[in-house]
């Protein structure tokens, strides 16, 4: 018994077969020229998905690593700053202890006062610093010029003041470093370098104690330069307290630096097997499609170019 088969009927299934075989042919094409398994959502939704949820997180911890290294860079200027100040005591010191030992005339004191006062001024520069365009030592008040010189009209200094966000009140800047955590990367100008007023006696850390040295030196107050030793002491110390806390902060942002990369790399990797090719693999079943792609559309000419009435009448 013959099954008979419809011309109609064979000829459709030979189209639709070379229409299939040219679908899979132009999508192995498709991924060899762009290296994707997902060159639309619908071949795979759930990859794709998950491609995009990944895409989410690696841009969230590109963030994180952009918002660090910004912030190091700031810490940096911060630390050399700190640095330079610790020079400047340390130097300031020495000349007090000079001033000290009750044996300098009063030319010698004036050279001393001289020393000091350009040491003044150059704290204050330093606690003028700026980065990026803000002053890192004025809190959250960064475009404000944290301190200012009044003189009187001898040209002697009647107060340096702070203008700045005060340490007392909310002073910090933050940073995002992961998820739900920041960290603090600055500090205010009143905790490291102090102020002076002549009118209110106000005269706090280094500032401070820098200005009332240099008055000492000029009336020679052998008890306030002795003082001066013990203060300049204390300011040594703040400016050490400040680099010490920023340091950890360095190394906060290198640990969490390294867990980001490490992340970041995983998700890298598994994205990639969700989404990348293997073009050895992808370029081998492209040259068996097209194989077999042509042999079906020349089987389906020869079929169709020698059909005769024959065919009709068994």
């Amino acid at each position: 018994m013959y099954i008979r088969t419809t011309t109609l009927g064979t000829n459709l299934s030979m189209l639709n077969y070379i229409k299939s075989g040219e679908s899979r042919y132009y999508e192995l094409a498709l991924q060899a020229s762009s290296g994707s398994k997902l060159s639309k959502p619908s071949d795979n939704p759930a990859a794709a998905k998950s491609v995009l949820n990944m895409n989410v997180q690696l841009t969230q911890l590109q963030s994180y690593l952009d918002n660090m290294s910004t912030a190091q860079s700031e810490l940096d200027v911060l630390d050399d700053t700190l640095s330079s100040l610790t020079d400047s005591i340390e130097k300031a010191n020495n000349f007090a202890l000079q001033a000290a030992n009750g044996t300098y005339s009063p030319s010698d004191l004036a050279t001393l006062k001289s020393q000091i006062d350009q040491i003044t001024e150059n704290v204050v520069d330093l606690a003028n610093t700026k980065y990026n365009g803000n002053y890192i030592f004025a809190g959250t008040s960064t475009t404000t010029e944290p301190y200012s010189i009044v003189r009187n009209a001898a040209g002697a200094i009647t107060s340096i003041d702070y203008n700045g966000t005060p340490s007392t009140g909310d002073y910090e800047r933050h940073v995002t470093i992961s998820d739900g955590t920041t960290a603090t990367i600055n500090t205010t100008g009143d905790k490291v370098f102090g102020s002076y007023n002549l009118g209110t006696g106000d005269n706090t850390g280094l500032l401070g104690n820098l200005v009332t040295l240099s008055n000492a030196l000029a009336t020679n107050d052998s008890a306030a330069i002795s003082a001066s030793i013990t203060n300049f002491e204390t300011n040594s110390n703040a400016a050490l307290a400040a680099r010490t806390k920023f340091a950890a902060v360095t190394q906060r942002f290198e640990l969490t630096t390294n867990s980001i990369n490490t992340t970041k790399m995983q998700l890298t990797s598994y994205k990639s097997d969700l989404e990348d090719v293997d073009l050895a693999q992808v370029l081998t079943e492209l040259s068996a499609q097209k194989t077999a792609l042509e042999a079906t559309m020349s089987l389906t000419a020869q079929m169709l170019n020698g059909t005769s009435l024959l065919d009709y009448i068994r």
